[in-house]
């Protein structure tokens, strides 16, 4: 593991400001006992102790301390072990797992607690609070969450934060090999030269760390009065992969079917964001009534708000190429061939936010309750130069030839305006009245309003470069026309909510619940959409304790109108096709997309929801639980994008007692996920770059049908023993996890002659994963208050991936799935990826308490 000094010096200290403000508040005498002036003593009559009054306990009585500490070693095993520590942090030798301190007393209005684990490791946690009954209570709070990635290795060094180079030297070295080549025409001497290099490099940890600190403070003016206030920071720093490239398609396959490259390199992306969070407010209340408020602001910002990074690939600046290789921008041949590159990363965010609840009781066993938000965020981070690509300066076609004049490309004076200026306003409603009429059933009435307006410019762009900066795009000559602008997009989101539920007999009990949703959107494809949802529920209480719950739900989403890029029916053409031609008028909000294809969050769908559970005690020491649920949605048939997705679930548990000091328990799981998506290969017929767009079809006979289907299993089992007295207890367990995932394409109809690429289909081999652990734990109490144990975990994590299992931090060449070959020539990634791995940890441990 690696990480800076400061970090690690803080993660050392940080609990020690506690531990000493614990110690200083159980030495201190109470508060009473210290400020009260001692009572003079009677000359005439000495002090004796008084029978009625009773004797406080002493100081340490109400004081409760644990310790959890210990040491450890482990052994991993795999080429790419990330997984291992993912989310957590094991570190070897001396640990402290746990550590805490309370205090509470019948006789005072005072408590503390204090509670802190995995101390001085990346994934620590330390809370505490100081609070007075009916007065004030101080809370605080440390979290710390990893995120490991992987070792990986890049030839980008940090000049400084967010700047990214590659010797020059290695650039122009590898400049001299590949220059804007055909794939096939690419020297094999590529790939021996990168690894050279690579080989050279260090390994670094690809790893974020999130920081978390609050603070909460709430106390109580009078009987009606409670204020809040909160305070938190959360730091977010380190380094992830991001990839950033380009593509390349080129109609030099069988009968001019497109062959397809990936040029692409994966970028250590620098991570130092930092939030801040303030809330206020106040809440007042009486015996019928509950009013609050809160006024909140966010504060995000990010300290490297730009990634500049260099082309390992170049050391000069070029663009697109023809076969030729004279100048061609926009060609397939000759992409990403820029020198510098800049990326925006995400902006500082302001974000302010008011809120006003209220509640009162009304006759007739009924309250009403109401909630009022209101909340706007802003960014005005400054915008980025179009490129950094010198070449694609020039009048020619392909060039930025359009900017204003006296402007420049690699200049933010050749923007329509420097910043966003973007604003994003939140209004949210809700009220509920809840009604106990009678004293066996309950109605529900709800509504709930949210509005989110962005009041965002919309801006006008004269192009913008692309593929790989090697092509200069204008909207009249590149889009049929259509501008290049942003679309703010806002929606109003409206839900009506009423609920009965009925005690029909002391053994059942139904609900029924109807919901209607709507949705108006601006700037998207399905302008309104409606969707009706009706459930019902029982609850049983059956004879020996067991119970059984029973809830279904179905919704009916509908839309008015879905719009689209209008196309036209051919049907001689390639067998039968939706095409664009010249004459196609596009709508500018409309997105280029195929017109017969819908997205799945906007589409028409039926969803069926049902769950079971049941808990059945099969006796005093024997019991049963089990779930399970059946998710569907089934989208509009007829048209083209997801045809249906399903989740299916089961859960299980048994409980076994064996005597008074031995249990046993298995836990079973079981889920499903399958989903069915309709897609289609398109050709573009007689696009002239810069010229025309024409033209798009979109023959039937290139459809293919895809599905999926994934299964996770887990199973779990384990055994606790303890002797007489528990001063011997034994803990073991083992839990293993399968999972597969399985892809499955055919093309229903005969694909065109000129497609095998573009349109065709065949399965994918299996993915699978395994996740296998066995822990053992032995613990004797050697006195009351004093344990010490030994403890042994076993890991075993196994990855089958396709997709993964050939991948290099540089591979050449081509790659074969399903019979057809795909070019793989310039993928340069980090590798900081996970695979199999298998791990040992042993360790001893004490635990103290009194």
């Amino acid at each position: 593991m690696t990480s800076t000094a400061l970090p690690n010096t803080l993660t050392r200290w940080n609990f020690v400001p506690f531990l000493a403000a614990a110690f200083l508040i159980l030495v201190r005498p109470p508060l009473a006992s210290a400020q009260d002036p001692p009572a003079a003593a009677s000359p005439d009559k000495p002090d004796a102790p008084s029978k009625d009054i009773p004797t406080g306990p002493s100081l340490f009585e109400n004081w409760k301390t644990q310790l959890d500490l210990g040491a450890r070693n482990y052994d991993l095993y795999g080429g790419h072990a990330g997984k291992f520590l993912e989310n957590r942090d094991v570190t070897r030798g001396f640990f402290v797992n746990g550590a805490a301190l309370r205090y509470e007393s019948a006789q005072s209005p005072y408590s503390f607690w204090f509670d802190a684990s995995n101390i001085r490791e990346l994934d620590e946690t330390i809370k505490t609070d100081i609070w007075k009954v009916g007065a004030f209570r101080t809370s605080f709070l440390w979290d710390r969450i990893p995120r490991f990635y992987g070792e990986g290795k890049s030839l980008f060094q940090t000049s400084s934060p967010g700047n990214l180079i590659v010797s020059p030297s290695i650039r122009a070295a590898l400049q001299s090999v590949v220059d804007g080549q055909n794939p096939s025409a690419i020297s094999p001497a590529l790939a021996p030269l990168i690894k050279q290099e690579l080989s050279a490099a260090a390994f670094s940890d690809i790893r974020t760390k999130r920081d978390q600190a609050g603070l909460r403070q709430s106390f109580r003016i009078g009987d009606h009065w409670e204020f809040h206030v909160l305070a938190k920071t959360t730091f977010n720093r380190g380094t992830r992969p991001k990839g950033a490239g380009t593509f390349a398609r080129q109609n030099n396959g069988p009968a001019g079917d497109g062959v397809w490259e990936s040029i692409a390199v994966e970028l250590p992306e620098p991570v130092q964001y930092r939030t801040t969070d303030f809330k206020a407010g106040a809440v007042a209340s009486g015996a019928k009534w509950r009013f609050g408020f809160d006024y909140g602001f966010t504060l995000f910002r990010n300290n490297v708000g730009t990634l500049t990074y260099q082309n390992p690939f170049r050391v000069t600046d070029a663009v697109g190429i023809d076969a030729a290789g004279n100048p061609s921008p926009g060609s397939a041949i000759g992409r990403n061939r820029f020198v510098t590159q800049q990326l925006s990363l995400p902006p500082d965010t302001d974000y302010h936010s008011l809120t006003v609840w209220w509640g009162f009781d009304l006759p007739r066993k009924t309250q009403f309750r109401g909630l009022f938000s209101w909340g706007q965020s802003s960014q005005n981070d400054p915008f980025l130069p179009y490129t950094q690509n010198t070449a694609l300066v020039g009048t020619a076609i392909g060039l930025a030839n359009n900017l204003p004049p006296g402007t420049s490309v690699l200049n933010v004076s050749s923007l329509p305006q420097r910043s966003l200026n973007g604003q994003v306003r939140n209004l949210n409603f809700d009220s509920t009245l809840v009604s106990k009429p009678w004293k066996n059933m309950n109605f529900r009435v709800q509504y709930r309003d949210e509005d989110m307006k962005n009041k965002s410019p919309s801006i006008v762009f004269p192009g913008f470069s692309r593929f790989g900066e090697s092509h200069w795009v204008t909207g009249p000559g590149d889009y049929y026309n259509v501008p290049i602008r942003n679309f703010p997009s806002s929606f109003v989101k409206q839900d009506a909510i009423a609920t009965w539920e009925w005690n029909a007999a002391s053994w059942v009990t139904w609900r029924t619940e109807y919901q209607y949703e709507n949705w108006k959107r601006t700037f998207r494809d399905a302008p309104r959409t409606e969707e009706n949802s009706i459930r019902g529920r029982l609850d049983f209480k059956l004879p020996r304790k067991a119970k059984l719950v029973t809830d279904y739900t179905f919704s009916n989403r509908e839309l008015d109108a879905y719009r689209t890029v209008p196309m036209l029916f051919n049907p001689t053409l390639n067998g039968g096709s939706w095409e664009v031609t010249a004459a196609t008028r596009f709508d500018p909000t409309v997105p280029l997309e195929f017109s017969q294809l819908r997205r799945f969050d906007e589409a028409g769908r039926k969803r069926y929801d049902a769950k079971a559970i049941l808990d059945v005690p099969l006796g005093e020491k024997l019991s049963f639980s089990g779930s399970y649920r059946y998710l569907r949605n089934n989208y509009t048939k007829g048209f083209y994008g997801m045809q249906f997705d399903d989740q299916g679930s089961f859960d299980g548990a048994v409980n076994f007692s064996i005597g008074e000091r031995t249990f046993l328990y298995y836990d079973v799981s079981w889920q499903r996920d399958r989903y069915r998506n309709l897609g289609l290969g398109h050709l573009i017929i007689g696009a002239v770059s810069g010229v025309t767009g024409c033209c798009a079809q979109y023959p039937v006979a290139n459809t293919w049908d895809r599905s999926s289907r994934s299964n996770l299993y887990n199973f779990q089992t384990g055994i606790n023993w303890a002797t007489n007295g528990e001063k011997t207890t034994i803990d073991l367990s083992y839990g293993v996890s399968f999972a597969r995932d399985r892809i499955q394409a055919f093309n229903p109809y005969p694909i065109l002659a000129n497609s095998p690429r573009t349109a065709g289909a065949y399965d994918y081999p299996d993915t699978v994963n395994r996740f296998q652990e066995v822990r053992f734990s032995l613990s004797r109490k050697l006195r009351p208050g004093l344990e010490l144990g030994i403890q042994y975990r076993f890991e075993a994590y196994q990855l089958d991936d396709f997709f993964l299992n050939g991948l290099e931090a540089y591979s050449q060449g081509l790659v074969v799935r399903g019979g057809v070959a795909t070019n793989l020539p310039r993928q340069l990634i980090l590798n900081a990826r996970f695979g199999t791995y298998h791990s040992h940890q042993e360790g001893v441990f004490l635990r103290y308490s009194f």
